[in-house]
């Protein structure tokens, strides 16, 4: 029978002072106070080294032998010869490793291993990170997990191996991005950045070309053609299609030829053959709708010009004015002729008609450069509705549309060299981090949003992502730096009004900042403006049901959550969505639907550690102790020292409801 591990932290371990390192970036070795000592020539050995010293907590002896020693008739014998040789590498300080009846581990007072310190400074790593910060995370990256360890192991142990690899790789991927990025890098040392990406990874257009680029800036044209001589070479040799980097550096030449000339012909570049010029805002061109009789034709255009308000409401994308879509309809233009008439990046074509006693609306959105179509979807409701419906299925209609759009945009600047990007395509590279919804995501978002606000400071959005990023810090990511996030969303929300007063988002994110600063009243007016100026932005919606569900009208909270959730089926934050309605159902007493919504919310992977707090506690309350457990479980596992303290200082709840919780949280193992 398998017992329980003893905690490898306890105090008779030894201290820190015996200065044991284990590297397995590049060479696997083990140092003692500055010098190596002499590593068994077995490669299982050196694997058993490096998965203890990757392993948080005390590892099965089963768990072992299944990795490295499935095929032996005696796994058991085979673990205990290596960690007997493991123990002699460690002389008088065998004690290091710990064996405790079924469970193995390494002794963390006494062993530090250098890839786990990489891991821990990238994590500390905060959106305004030096850049002696980012070089000594870079240093502390000697080499690739395990590099010189050769021939082949047993196939759980490569999975693992594999895993860990490709992790520690893309986190260093990503100290190498944020130095090539960072505000403030002289030239040189960003072309040093950018050789030092390279050198990790040999094939990776977008670092070749943000090279070049570089050094055609700072006019070392010689140097530049060099750099892609050999690097064609090296793709030639591994049989690699060189034609990206080839057009990249054309566009390169013809940039440096027509300089002098006008600002809309001074950016040739297109990194992808359906990205918008030089990165702007895309435009959407919405066709007249169509319809197969008079009566039909009366809501097409309706629907038409309601969806075009409904976009431009929004602020972003652009959409092409409605006289003039209609005027290049009337010369018999196709739709695809109208989008490119007008250099439109989308377009949506609409199309209604007549089944039975009920009207459907066929939408068709597509990207117009490579003609591919995006989204699809057909609304039907009864021709009698037609009048009192036409504006909730417009609304429907722009959300979606919103939604979609949003989506192919972060695509997009997700494929950029991060060098090379635009204010609009760094606002979208941030809008893919921040719906991650994990810590280090969330920096990165704000790096970006940050560059996005310094190269188009009138983009109101901008100030909207930034200020939510820091936002989420405040509530979920960083509580102890609660007072100086929340200071930072308050000013980037109030820069986003600055730049755009009526911008939908820049509302939005203000409406948040004032929630978090405890002025509900402001927060309740400025949540109302953005919604009432578009009434299709879902997220506005949802941050409405968010204050109402805690300290408001719990039915309108489930109202709007509803809404918003219609509005954007597949939203990033539809597991907060179902927050509102479980912690809504509770305040009604409604304990099945409360129940049915925490647990949704459970099942969604990007659920932060109060959203799972939060579920945990509507669970525990309604009975359901069992599920309520197993949630709190995963909290500890996002957040070990997690208490309803935490909780208390996220959400705004009061009253019967805060001694509802404080007398269920003990019953599931959630400390005061």
């Amino acid at each position: 029978m398998e017992t329980e591990p003893r905690s490898v932290d306890a105090p008779d371990r030894l201290s820190r002072s015996t200065g044991y390192t284990v590297r397995l970036l590049g060479k696997v070795d083990l140092i003692h106070c500055g010098a190596p000592r002499r590593l068994p020539r077995s490669r299982k050995v050196k694997a058993l080294l490096g998965y203890l010293a990757m392993s948080p907590k005390p590892v099965l002896r089963s768990r072992l032998c299944d990795l490295l020693w499935d095929r032996v008739s005696d796994p058991r014998a085979e673990l205990r010869w290596a960690l007997s040789k493991l123990r002699r590498i460690f002389g008088e300080h065998s004690s290091a490793v710990v064996a405790e009846g079924d469970w193995v581990s390494f002794d963390r007072a006494a062993v530090t291993v250098d890839a786990l310190q990489f891991l821990d400074l990238v994590a500390r790593l905060n959106p305004t990170a030096t850049i002696a910060e980012l070089n000594a995370a870079d240093a502390q990256y000697a080499g690739e997990f395990f590099g010189d360890l050769q021939g082949s192991l047993p196939p759980r142990f490569d999975a693992w191996l594999t895993g860990q690899r490709a992790m520690l790789a893309a986190e260093h991927r990503s100290v190498l991005e944020r130095m090539v990025a960072a505000l403030g890098l002289t030239a040189p040392a960003r072309m040093q950045a950018l050789r030092r990406l390279i050198a990790c990874w040999q094939f990776d257009d977008g670092a070749h070309i943000a090279l070049l680029r570089s050094l055609v800036a700072c006019r070392e044209i010689g140097e530049a053609k060099r750099h892609l001589e050999a690097t064609r070479r090296a793709y030639r040799e591994e049989g690699i299609n060189e034609d990206g980097l080839l057009r990249a550096w054309h566009d390169m030449r013809r940039q440096v030829a027509a300089r002098g000339r006008e600002a809309s012909d001074r950016h040739p570049e297109r990194a992808s053959p359906d990205a918008p010029p030089d990165g702007r805002i895309p435009l959407i061109a919405v066709a007249p709708f169509g319809a197969g009789d008079p009566d039909a034709q009366v809501v097409a255009n309706s629907l038409a010009h309601d969806v075009t308000v409904g976009i431009a409401r929004l602020r972003s994308p652009f959409v092409l004015a409605p006289s003039s879509a209609l005027a290049l309809a009337d010369r018999g233009l196709s739709l695809t002729e109208i989008a490119r008439s007008v250099r439109a990046d989308y377009a949506l074509a609409g199309e209604i008609a007549r089944i039975g006693p009920k009207l459907c609306v066929d939408l068709d959105l597509m990207a117009v450069e490579t003609d591919r179509l995006i989204w699809s979807d057909r609304i039907a409701f009864h021709h009698e509705r037609a009048p009192e419906v036409t504006n909730d299925v417009a609304v429907r209609i722009t959300a979606a549309l919103a939604a979609e759009i949003e989506v192919n945009e972060c695509h997009r600047a997700f494929q950029k060299p991060v060098a090379t990007l635009t204010a609009w395509q760094a606002h979208h590279r941030g809008l893919w981090h921040l719906h991650r919804f994990t810590r280090a995501d969330n920096d990165m978002a704000i790096g970006f949003f940050n560059r996005a606000a310094s190269l188009d400071p009138v983009l109101a959005r901008n100030f909207a992502g930034l200020s939510y990023a820091h936002w989420m810090n405040a509530f979920a990511f960083r509580p102890a730096e609660r007072a100086r996030e929340l200071r930072h969303a308050l000013d980037a929300a109030s820069r986003g009004l600055h730049a755009d007063p009526k911008d939908p988002a820049a509302l939005w994110s203000m409406s948040r900042a004032l929630w978090m600063s405890n002025d509900e009243a402001a927060a309740s007016r400025t949540i109302d403006q953005a919604i009432d100026l578009s009434p299709s932005f879902a997220l506005a919606r949802h941050s409405r049901s968010f204050c109402e569900c805690q300290t408001g009208d719990p039915k309108r909270a489930i109202e709007d959550s509803r809404i918003a959730e219609r509005l954007s089926p597949f939203d990033p934050w539809r597991y907060a969505m179902h927050g509102v309605q479980a912690l809504a159902n509770l305040r009604l007493g409604n304990r099945a639907e409360a129940v049915e919504a925490a647990l949704s919310l459970t099942s969604m992977p990007n659920a932060h550690v109060q959203a799972r707090g939060l579920a945990a506690l509507v669970m525990a309350a309604c009975g359901e102790l069992a599920d309520a457990r197993r949630e709190i479980a995963v909290v500890r596992t996002l957040r070990p020292s997690y208490r309803l303290g935490d909780f208390f200082c996220a959400y705004h709840v009061s009253g019967d409801l805060q001694s509802l919780f404080g007398r269920v949280a003990p019953r599931i193992g959630l400390p005061s």
